[in-house]
């Protein structure tokens, strides 16, 4: 089980595929599911979602279903799952993240601000948070970052720039986001 969340976080699918071949359980459904995310196979992930019963498993399905719906464009629904999410657990800064991400698209930027920054300021520094630092300065600065070690700081984290100007999560619809609308999860 280990091996295959590796090869997911590392991007080895076929890896990944290979370890959780002939598993069983909701720990594995779960596992195929987040790879049928990475896949864009929106039908096979709702159907692993389906089926896992483990409550401790709630907030991952919850997770897991707000990508794939940021990923048709349901952004109201996306937002509805994210919405009151517990701040403490393994994927609380993403879902804030995801979460800030379905108001700002759903043209909310005050309340996705409101969302990155309380995410920034309260839990421990993470992937996630510093995509929500990025799309806080954003947000807030817009194409004016000047990225220079003196001067204000938009950014919460202080951070003096992030790769790119602008965080493609907040493009009007990125590339991974450009899908057909095929599977409603």
């Amino acid at each position: 089980m280990a091996a295959a969340e590796m090869c997911i976080d590392l991007g080895d699918l076929v890896g990944a595929r290979r370890h959780l071949e002939g598993l069983e359980g909701d720990q594995p459904r779960l596992l195929r599911a987040k790879l049928a995310r990475w896949e864009k196979d929106w039908a096979t992930a709702d159907k692993d979602l389906s089926l896992i019963r483990d409550p401790a498993l709630e907030g991952d399905v919850r997770v897991e279903r707000a990508h794939a719906l940021l990923a048709i464009r349901e952004l109201a629904g996306a937002h509805g799952l994210l919405q009151g999410f517990p701040k403490e657990g393994k994927r609380s800064s993403e879902a804030r993240y995801l979460e800030g991400l379905a108001l700002y698209h759903l043209g909310n930027k005050k309340a996705a601000i409101k969302v990155w920054r309380a995410l920034i300021r309260e839990a421990p520094q993470d992937a996630w948070v510093y995509k929500a630092d990025w799309a806080y300065t954003n947000a807030v600065a817009g194409k004016q970052v000047e990225f220079s070690s003196w001067g204000k700081r938009v950014s919460i984290l202080k951070r003096i720039g992030y790769s790119g100007d602008l965080n493609a999560d907040l493009k009007e619809w990125p590339e991974w986001q450009s899908l057909p609308r095929r599977a409603r999860i």
